[in-house]
């Protein structure tokens, strides 16, 4: 079985009625490289998925 995690909420904001809480858990204990790492691999595929929706487009 799965243990859960308690979130490490790092800041809590509301957009319109949504309350929106980022927690860090995930890259917390990470190094600075892994961190960047990480970020290369979002900024890769939010890219991929801009261009996607760019082509669609026409």
């Amino acid at each position: 079985m799965k243990e859960e995690v308690i979130p490490h909420i790092v800041k809590e904001f509301n957009i319109g009625h949504t309350k929106v809480k980022i927690a860090d858990n995930y890259c917390r204990d990470k190094t600075k490289e892994e961190v960047d790492e990480i970020l290369k691999r979002i900024a890769m595929i939010a890219l991929q998925d801009y261009r996607a929706n760019e082509c669609q487009k026409g």
